[in-house]
């Protein structure tokens, strides 16, 4: 049986978004960042960036699976991982910046993602501004299931995308300094 996808990878995820007519009113304006969700949407988020010309970076907010509640666990563990992947560069700032917050796929609500179920999608829109989810097919099932090709994304490559983005928008600021 012949299966058609809407997505064929996360980078395709990235330009099916930055085509879409809403998120494109934020190209090359320097009050927006792109927050990306490790790892899977860090090469949605950077097809994003590339496409708008706006800078990216990343952010933890996902679900743990962790034994118990303990607050403090999380707390630590979330900076492990921050501590990962950006290393010694301080978090962006944020105060007074549109924030356009990427993932691969949304099934909870529990994070941001490219492919989601209506009802999901209906109930973000009562916490932000605005929703872009370019496929809400229904039944949902499971992210993956709308993805050609769904691998994990290794740690290795989220390095890469960041040193990508971080010598990119080093450029931009050298450019922003010029004019």
């Amino acid at each position: 049986m012949f299966r058609s996808y809407p997505i064929n990878d996360r980078i395709d995820a990235g330009i099916q978004i930055s085509l879409n007519e809403k998120i494109k009113e934020y190209s090359q304006r320097d009050d927006t960042l792109i927050l990306a969700l490790p790892r899977g949407g860090i090469p949605v988020a950077y097809q994003i960036s590339q496409k708008l010309k706006i800078p990216f970076d990343m952010i933890f907010i996902r679900k743990l699976g962790l034994p118990s509640n303990n607050l403090m666990i999380i707390k630590v563990e979330l900076e492990r991982r921050d501590k990962e992947y950006r290393g010694d560069k301080p978090f962006p700032e944020i105060k007074n910046k549109n924030i356009i917050l990427v993932d691969d796929g949304i099934a909870s609500g529990a994070s941001m993602k490219a492919v989601g179920p209506p009802e999901i999608i209906n109930e973000l829109k009562l916490f932000v501004d605005d929703v872009i989810c370019i496929h809400q097919p229904s039944p949902f099932h499971a992210v993956g299931l709308w993805y050609r090709q769904f691998p994990q994304v290794r740690d290795e490559e989220v390095h890469e995308y960041i040193n990508l983005s971080n010598n990119i928008n080093h450029e931009n600021e050298n450019e922003n300094h010029l004019n």
